[in-house]
């Protein structure tokens, strides 16, 4: 019988698998997009702040309404060239044992002693980072 930990990080593997499926369709259907850090945690950011899932449809709903702030391919010779760089196959494992990117409804489901044990990880620093930009207050 598998743990409570072990539930939530056969969890998080999951929703980090299905993040990275949606995350790869997006960027095929967008081949102008820019697959930057900068890009990518802008549109983090919408998805959290409008309390959306991260889909290829929301993904897409936050480029149309960022487009003009993001930094997109502008030629057909630049798209062209990216075609077959950084649009990879999704990675299955998060970088982090939590869900990647984090989002509210993730760090709300999270046990006191899961939230620790990632506070308290050699993974803290960035776990702290995360919650940081989250910008979530108590209830």
């Amino acid at each position: 019988m598998a743990t409570k930990e072990q539930e939530a990080q056969e969890q998080i593997k999951q929703e980090n698998e299905r993040q990275a499926a949606h995350s790869y369709r997006f960027l095929q259907r967008n081949p102008r997009y820019k697959n930057t850090d900068s890009n990518n945690g802008m549109l983090a950011a919408y998805l959290t702040e409008h309390r959306m899932e991260w889909t290829v449809e929301n993904l897409e709903e936050a480029l149309s309404e960022l487009e003009g702030s993001l930094d997109m391919l502008k030629t057909a010779a630049e798209v062209e060239s990216r075609k077959n760089k950084d649009v990879k196959e999704p990675v299955k494992e998060s970088p982090y044992p939590w869900q990647f990117p984090l989002t509210p409804q993730y760090v709300a489901s999270l046990t006191g002693q899961q939230f620790l044990k990632f506070m308290e990880g050699s993974e803290g620093a960035a776990f702290k980072k995360q919650i940081a930009e989250l910008k979530l207050k108590r209830s």
